[in-house]
């Protein structure tokens, strides 16, 4: 995505870029938080009982595909994996605290 008014930033760090670099994961990072908030919300606000006892398992198994396909397709080391995984979990645990956290009563 090359601009008129000179290089782009998405140049920077782009596969052929000075900055390429495949660690952490960017698909294990986002796989964890998409897949667990959601998880998280299914879990919180599903009206059935069986929803909300596979929302967490059923994410587990997502992510744990997600991160067989990185290293099966041969498009990650096993360290870009757990990487991503570790980044995203820390991401995870940010957005449920910002989710649980208690509403004040002068809102």
């Amino acid at each position: 995505m090359s601009h008129a008014d000179g290089p782009s930033i998405t140049e920077l760090v782009s596969s052929n870029g000075p900055l390429a670099n495949s660690f952490p994961s960017g698909h294990m990072v986002r796989a964890v938080i998409a897949y667990g908030l959601i998880a998280f919300v299914v879990q919180r606000l599903a009206p059935w009982p069986l929803a909300r006892s596979l929302a967490i398992p059923v994410a587990t198994v997502v992510v744990l595909l997600v991160a067989f396909d990185r290293l099966y397709l041969d498009v990650h080391w096993e360290s870009d994996v757990v990487g991503g995984l570790l980044l995203g979990a820390i991401g995870l645990v940010a957005g449920t605290v910002w989710l649980d956290r208690p509403l004040s009563t002068d809102n």
